[in-house]
């Protein structure tokens, strides 16, 4: 659906988006029902949350082959260790990291 291939159109259509829709719905259905319950944060995360924005995103700002998270992952580094070196996670007030 949204794997770029040599030579095909930079388009996505309207009934891939809602093909997409319907495939989130479903994924964070089953998400929530199984996999979920086991987090300490009930799966309620900002990474798993913004999944839900994918084809709204998608549609406001077009085709989506040279977005990257990479750099937005690697700057939360320091702040992760920092927050591991403290007593924050023993005291669970780092189960949102």
């Amino acid at each position: 659906m949204l794997v770029q291939r040599k030579g095909c159109s930079a388009q996505i259509a309207k009934e891939d988006l809602e093909q997409i829709d319907l495939a989130l719905f479903r994924f964070h259905d089953v998400f929530s029902g199984t996999l979920a319950q086991f987090m300490p944060s009930q799966g309620k995360t900002v990474k798993y949350h913004k999944t839900s924005h994918i084809t709204s995103t998608i549609r406001r700002f077009g085709h989506i082959k040279h977005v990257s998270s990479q750099t937005y992952e690697h700057e939360h580094v320091p702040l992760k260790k920092a927050v591991r070196a403290t007593n924050m996670q023993s005291s669970g007030h780092a189960s949102s990291f």
